[in-house]
């Protein structure tokens, strides 16, 4: 899983173990994230998912 900020900046990285075909869990950054929009792009094997998300203090 990766995170980048409006600019393209890698701002967190993080590879977790999966085993079942859904995953479900809450992440938690090591340091609260600025206020602005961001992108989390998530691959497992060959499926690559991308969303972006707001963070607003």
């Amino acid at each position: 899983m990766t995170v980048f900020d409006a600019t393209g900046k890698l701002v967190f990285q993080q590879r977790y173990g999966v085993q079942a075909p859904m995953w479900r869990s809450m992440v938690s950054f090591p340091r609260v994230l600025p206020t602005g929009n961001y992108f989390l792009r998530v691959t497992s094997g060959d499926r690559t998912l991308s969303e972006r998300f707001v963070v607003v203090h």
